[in-house]
C-alpha cells in the first residue's frame, strides 16, 4: 500500500504559537506511519516558514531561548 503524504503545519506569528507546537506533536505522535508520510511544516513567530531539517525542534529550541530571555 502507498502512503499517503500529509502536511502537519505549526507555529506560526499568533500568540497561541507554543500550544500549536504542543498540537501538532501530540497529532504526529499519533499518526500511522505506515499508512502516512508525515511532512513538518513549521513557521517562526516572525513568520518564516521551516521545511528542511527538523522544523519542530527548531521551533521548540525558539521557543525555549524566548522563555530564558523573558526570566533575565
Amino acid at each position: 500500500m502507498r502512503r499517503r503524504r500529509v502536511g502537519v503545519l505549526f507555529g506560526g506569528v499568533s500568540s497561541e504559537h507554543e500550544i500549536s507546537l504542543l498540537s501538532a506533536r501530540s497529532v504526529m505522535q499519533v499518526m500511522d506511519r505506515e499508512m502516512y508520510l508525515i511532512v513538518p511544516i513549521g513557521i517562526t513567530k516572525e513568520g518564516e516558514w521551516l521545511t528542511q531539517g527538523d522544523p519542530m525542534n527548531t521551533l521548540v529550541g525558539k521557543a525555549e531561548e524566548d522563555r530564558k530571555a523573558v526570566k533575565t
